[in-house]
């Protein structure tokens, strides 16, 4: 195992002599990979100051292989856990990790190469910082990606900061206990409201330029991708109720899973019946809560002229967080 002792050793007085550790969880990640590593191996920070650490859950494709043919050109290891969760990645990276600060960056994102300047600018100036963002989307991407997923105008706002993009110090890690394993999503927004519980401060900026080259480009992924980030929502939300951390994707999933039921039961008695209200009404409804937070959504970015894809979007969301509320029980004790 690589040691780096130049890094232990280094002082962390100033912003330029501050040390950091990437750490990129990956599963058959052969298609993004070597982009990744390629915009840190690209960064415009001194080369003594930083590593990378690569855990592989078990790739089947070349994932591991790509990643190790940088080691050349980084500080480099590529450690291997099998059959785990993205929490647990993340946390066995972090054990093995030098750097008095921790990147924790997924496999399909790239930054800009002075996102270590940056960082290290704003922890030397507080040092309890929970620094990222939400993603930027690359230019080329669908209406999908650039309607949903932009970041909002409002950082402040935002409540957490997602694990492909975050970076705190490791101590603070450390203390923190790590990213709940026992969850298989929305485990950053759980470490988060830890965060805030042990005082340290989020601070959300864009100028880190992380692009999220795996953002949906279809409806089709945008569901799967929707569905399978709900999957433990629910049980973040009832460990953390004083806090309505989920609350209103929550709410959201509850309403449009009723409306789903709604329509089902209304065609069901509108075929033996012939009165087909309650399904007309579930759907009307349906179609105008989606509409209200589609518009609301358009508002707050004055996009008003994308208040009709978004509609779509909301009504695909909305779907796809219905169904992983209706599986919550069954994924409550999954390993």
């Amino acid at each position: 195992m690589t040691t780096l002792p130049e890094m232990a050793n280094a002082p962390t007085h100033s912003a330029q002599s501050l040390t950091f550790t990437f750490v990129i969880p990956t599963y058959n990640e052969a298609a993004n990979i070597g982009r990744c590593l390629e915009s840190i191996a690209a960064l415009d920070y001194p080369s003594s100051a930083f590593d990378v650490i690569v855990v592989d859950n078990g790739s089947a494709d070349s994932t591991v292989s790509i990643a190790q043919g940088f080691a050349d050109r980084l500080r480099l290891q590529v450690l291997t856990l099998p059959k785990v969760r993205i929490a647990a990645l993340r946390n066995f990276g972090a054990k093995h990790a030098i750097g008095e600060f921790l990147v924790f960056m997924d496999a399909d994102c790239t930054c800009k190469p002075d996102a270590l300047a940056v960082a290290a600018r704003i922890f030397a100036a507080r040092r309890d910082s929970v620094l990222g963002s939400e993603y930027l989307v690359p230019e080329s991407f669908s209406w999908i990606a650039k309607d949903f997923f932009q970041p909002r105008k409002d950082l402040a706002s935002l409540s957490f900061i997602p694990a492909g993009n975050m970076l705190i110090a490791r101590d603070e890690f450390q203390k923190l206990g790590g990213f709940d394993e026992s969850i298989q999503t929305n485990e950053d927004c759980e470490l988060c409201l830890r965060a805030r519980r042990a005082g340290l401060t989020m601070t959300p900026t864009l100028d880190l330029g992380f692009l999220h080259w795996g953002t949906p480009q279809t409806l089709g992924v945008f569901y799967r991708k929707t569905r399978w980030h709900g999957t433990h929502v629910l049980k973040v939300f009832l460990r953390n109720l004083s806090d309505r951390q989920n609350l209103k994707p929550l709410a959201y999933a509850a309403l449009s899973l009723l409306f789903i039921l709604g329509m089902i039961a209304g065609l069901i008695y509108g075929a033996l019946r012939g009165d087909w209200r309650l399904a007309s009404a579930s759907a009307a409804a349906w179609l105008a809560v989606a509409l209200l937070l589609a518009m609301m959504k358009a508002a707050q970015e004055s996009r008003w002229t994308r208040i009709l894809p978004l509609w779509i979007l909301y009504v695909v969301y909305g779907a796809a967080r219905a169904e992983s509320l209706l599986r919550s029980p069954f994924n409550w004790h999954r390993k």
